[in-house]
């Protein structure tokens, strides 16, 4: 007796050390950049992101405020408000959509075997078109749970399985990620099998840090900006190795800011003229350029060999 004691004081002991460093999902700050499959393609077709922003009071509740941010612009200023979204002090996080409907979207607690009430109310008209009381039956089983380490840090993570005859194929879920398909979508595809497009989640962010990025893609955003064939500038050459010039044929005073593939500033200055900056010491990859000019802001996409 004492020995099953001690071990299920062992085991509680290692699940709070555990949880001590629980990564939240819903902070302001989250950035989780959302990559489209459609009609079949095996290769994402569009991205955006899912921006958790600010706080806001609703019937004396305290949630976050969730934007999403226009298709394939990569570093987009325009943000629309799709909902709200709460975490507990018990580890539960709950999505609101713009019209009060609310659900439970993830559960840190869970243990193989258990059920969650699952419901994500951004598909709510689809829950309606199978589910004639709004998800009544939408019971997620719990089937398989374990850590994993992630940009070094052990996260839990646990897989779930429609209850009945939904359950087409596993939905994955991350500690701090929420699920691998992201916020908005979350289930349509796993649960319900909705034909025409599917969703992933390649990278999460927290105020542009990266500490999640999918292993099977070397990328953090699928992008369609192209180089500009603007006058004002001359970018050059393209792809490059160790120099790149911007030449500001305008000789008007401009913002310049070069990203990496992840989001991060790796160069910034304010210029009237022609400049060169040394790339020795970056990695090959894509690149963006961003040149704000006359309160317009041009992006060029460039190649290190």
């Amino acid at each position: 007796m004492k020995r099953i004691t001690f071990i299920n004081l062992f085991i509680l002991i290692s699940i709070i050390s555990i949880s001590q460093n629980y990564t939240p999902i819903a902070e302001n700050g989250n950035r989780f950049s959302i990559a489209m499959f459609s009609g079949g393609n095996p290769n994402p077709t569009h991205s955006n992101y899912e921006i958790i922003g600010e706080d806001t009071t609703i019937n004396e509740i305290i949630y976050q405020k969730l934007y999403e941010t226009e298709m394939n612009v990569e570093f987009s200023p325009s943000m629309t408000l799709i909902g709200f979204i709460r975490e507990t002090e018990e580890r539960q996080v709950f999505l609101r959509n713009l019209i009060g409907d609310e659900g439970l979207y993830y559960d840190f607690y869970v243990a193989i075997g258990d059920t969650i009430n699952f419901y994500n109310p951004f598909i709510s008209d689809l829950y309606q078109s199978i589910f004639p009381e709004l998800g009544s039956d939408t019971l997620a089983i719990v089937d398989t749970v374990y850590y994993s380490e992630i940009y070094g840090v052990d996260r839990k993570i646990y897989e779930v399985c429609a209850y009945g005859d939904y359950g087409l194929s596993p939905l994955q879920f991350i500690e701090g990620i929420g699920a691998i398909t992201g916020i908005k979508y979350c289930g349509s595809v796993h649960f319900f099998g909705v034909i025409g497009g599917s969703w992933t989640v390649l990278c999460a962010y927290h105020d542009y840090e990266l500490f999640y990025q999918k292993e099977t893609y070397s990328t953090c955003f699928i992008t369609n900006i192209e180089t500009s064939n603007t006058n004002a500038f001359e970018i050059s050459p393209n792809p490059f190795d160790n120099t790149i010039t911007i030449n500001n044929l305008s000789l008007k005073e401009c913002h310049i800011k070069i990203y990496d593939i992840n989001g991060n500033v790796i160069f910034e200055t304010f210029t009237n003229e022609t400049i060169s900056y040394n790339t020795h010491d970056l990695p090959s990859g894509m690149y963006i350029i961003s040149i704000n000019s006359d309160s317009q802001i041009q992006h060029y996409k460039l190649i290190k060999h």
